[in-house]
C-alpha cells in the first residue's frame, strides 16, 4: 500500500542533520526537495498534516464502510457509556439516530427486549469479560445481545463493543428438538 505520509515522515527522519563531529557531510533539507518532488510528497509540514489528516479520513471511511457492509447491529460505547458510533443497521435494532453520539446507552429505547444494557455493559467492563443474553425483538424474533469491553494497549478501559446477531433459525430448530 502506498502510504505519501508515512513516506514524507521518513524522509523527513532521513534528511535530518545528522552530523554529530567535524568530518561528517552534513545532510539537510536542501538535499530534500528534490527528492520529495520526484516522490511527489508533501514538501513543508502543513503538507505533511494534511497529507497524514487526509489518510486518517480515507482510513476512517474504510472503517465505517467495513462495519456497514457487514449489515451487523452494532453499537460502540465509550468509557462513560456514551454512544460514540454505530452502524446502519443498528438504527432499527437499537433505535439510534445520528443526534444519539454522545447520549448514555442506557437513556436509548431498544426495539428488542432488553431493559438493563446499561448495567450489562458497566458490569462487562467492570470485569473485563463479555456479556451475552437471547433477547427477543419486537417481531418476535430472537436475537443474542452480546457485550464486549475493550481497552487501550495500556490497559485502560476504553468501552464496550455492542452486539445483535440474529439467531431465529437456530432458535426455531431449538424449539423444534425440544
Amino acid at each position: 500500500v502506498f502510504r505519501p505520509a508515512a513516506i514524507a515522515r521518513e524522509i523527513a527522519w532521513l534528511g535530518r542533520d545528522r552530523s554529530f563531529g567535524a568530518g561528517l557531510r552534513r545532510v539537510g533539507a536542501a538535499h530534500l526537495p528534490g527528492v520529495r518532488h520526484i516522490l511527489r510528497l508533501p514538501t513543508d509540514d502543513r503538507d505533511v498534516l494534511r497529507a497524514e489528516q487526509q489518510s486518517l479520513a480515507t482510513v476512517n471511511e474504510e472503517l465505517e464502510h467495513l462495519l456497514d457492509s457487514l449489515d451487523v447491529p452494532m453499537v460502540v460505547v465509550d468509557g462513560e457509556r456514551c454512544v460514540r458510533r454505530f452502524t446502519s443497521s443498528a438504527r432499527q435494532m437499537v433505535n439510534v439516530i445520528a443526534s444519539d453520539i454522545g447520549r448514555p446507552i442506557g437513556d436509548i429505547h431498544w426495539n428488542v427486549s432488553v431493559s438493563d444494557v446499561d448495567e450489562m455493559v458497566r458490569s462487562a467492563a467492570a470485569s473485563g469479560t463479555m456479556a451475552q443474553r437471547d433477547v427477543q425483538d419486537r417481531n418476535g424474533r430472537y436475537n443474542v445481545l452480546t457485550v464486549r469491553p475493550y481497552r487501550t494497549p495500556g490497559g485502560r478501559q476504553a468501552g464496550a463493543v455492542i452486539t445483535l446477531v440474529d439467531i431465529g433459525a437456530h432458535a426455531a430448530a431449538r424449539t423444534a428438538l425440544q
